[in-house]
């Protein structure tokens, strides 16, 4: 008997794994012909980055579309002719998609969040669990001519009330906002300045720009659910050009590099030993302005890590366990945080790091004090803070993990610009 019953077990075994094989190729043949195979192991979330054909916003779709949870990277420009690319479309087919929208009047963020909120193949209308605000109007001049626009853009009120008035009453909650503030909301009197200082009038800003940033801190702290908002203050962000297209505007690095050529003749030391500079051609860098330059790359994977932990996707450690409490478990801590590098430096601090680095000549370059410079471009100039350096111990342990924030000496080498690309060409 035992051995009939084994010869028949034997004798059905090809039978059933065929009759499972044929019916997961029919299956698969199925969902094949109702839904792309990009689809089947697709992630089943959607994030938002506004601002994201801008010098940051590029880097973090960049790296949002290594992400395979995220089923879908949405992002704004203010106009067709800041789009990015067709052909990074077409790259990344469905994953990348585009909404035409003005922060100033709020058109468009609506139906922005609405489309962000669902896709194709994804169950309901509540998709969207991350946005990033880098949406801003950063150019100190333009927001001292028009205050009334700066503060518009500035201030997140439509997309904040969009947000929230969509989740008002359901059971899911919000979607993390991520919101770039700047240091430029210090006021300036004081060095290495904590998220919780106490000193006198530290966060008055001096200017336009910086009073619109603190309106906009104040208004999501009083108007968006705190246990889903992370609000970073970074300062002068570096790296080399964004990986879609070029942004319109000079770079600090690329400044530096075309003011101080990095030597690509193999010398030790100046690159233009008998080349003399006039006074009146060197430009000057201020050594009475402070600041802590960052990489992009920690602010990027510091939004990364955010989204992770929000969406259960990593573990909390224990110096993220007050990131995204419960409701009850509030604590007194803000979800403020000063996302600068790790040194405090001046304009002139920078040159002296990046021509040491790229082995360039300071020759063109010229040590100024500002406060004590009387000149017509100077007094035109819009009122910049003094010392807004801050120190970033919260953010480098809670954000980045505990993971050292680079340098800008590891900055420059970083941001392989032209200039600097030469050097590491020819030092290979």
């Amino acid at each position: 008997m035992l051995s009939s019953s084994l010869s028949f077990s034997h004798s059905r075994s090809p039978r059933v794994v065929c009759f499972f094989l044929f019916l997961f190729l029919f299956l698969l043949s199925f969902f094949c012909a109702h839904k792309p195979v990009i689809y089947l192991f697709a992630g089943q979330m959607n994030v938002l980055v506004t601002g994201g054909s801008g010098y940051l916003g590029q880097f973090l779709i960049e790296r949002l579309l290594t992400l395979k949870e995220v089923n879908a990277v949405h992002y704004t420009c203010s106009s067709e002719s800041s789009k990015l690319p067709e052909n990074v479309h077409e790259q990344h087919k469905r994953r990348l998609v585009c909404h035409a929208c003005d922060f100033e009047t709020g058109s468009g963020i609506e139906e922005c969040v609405e489309k962000a909120s669902k896709g194709e193949y994804l169950a309901g209308d509540k998709n969207l669990k991350l946005v990033v605000n880098c949406t801003a109007l950063s150019q100190p001049k333009q927001c001292e001519e028009n205050e009334e626009k700066a503060c518009k853009v500035n201030v997140p009120t439509y997309l904040c009330q969009v947000l929230m008035r969509k989740y008002e009453g359901s059971e899911q909650k919000v979607p993390l906002l991520v919101h770039m503030s700047t240091d430029q909301v210090l006021c300036g009197s004081y060095s290495n300045t904590r998220e919780d200082d106490t000193r006198e009038n530290a966060f008055e800003p001096i200017n336009v720009y910086g009073r619109s940033k603190k309106y906009a801190e104040t208004y999501l702290l009083k108007n968006y659910d705190q246990n889903a908002l992370i609000i970073l203050r970074s300062s002068v962000i570096t790296g080399p050009q964004p990986p879609f297209r070029r942004v319109d505007r000079p770079l600090f690095l690329d400044f530096i590099a075309k003011t101080c050529p990095p030597n690509t003749q193999g010398r030790n030391g100046e690159g233009e030993e008998n080349e003399e500079v006039k006074d009146e051609n060197a430009v000057e860098f201020w050594t009475d302005e402070f600041r802590n330059p960052v990489s992009r790359i920690d602010l990027t994977e510091a939004i990364v890590y955010c989204f992770e932990i929000f969406v259960g996707l990593r573990r909390k450690r224990d110096v993220s366990m007050f990131l995204f409490e419960e409701e009850g478990e509030r604590s007194n801590r803000t979800p403020i945080y000063h996302a600068g590098g790790p040194e405090r430096l001046s304009r002139y601090d920078m040159v002296t790091i990046f021509c040491n680095t790229m082995r360039a000549s300071k020759k063109r370059a010229k040590p100024a004090v500002k406060s004590k410079t009387t000149s017509f471009c100077i007094a035109s100039m819009v009122r910049t803070p003094a010392d807004i350096s801050m120190d970033s111990t919260k953010f480098m342990k809670i954000l980045r993990n505990g993971v050292q924030l680079k340098s800008f000496q590891e900055q420059v080498l970083d941001s392989t610009t032209v200039y600097l690309s030469a050097v590491l060409g020819n030092s290979r």
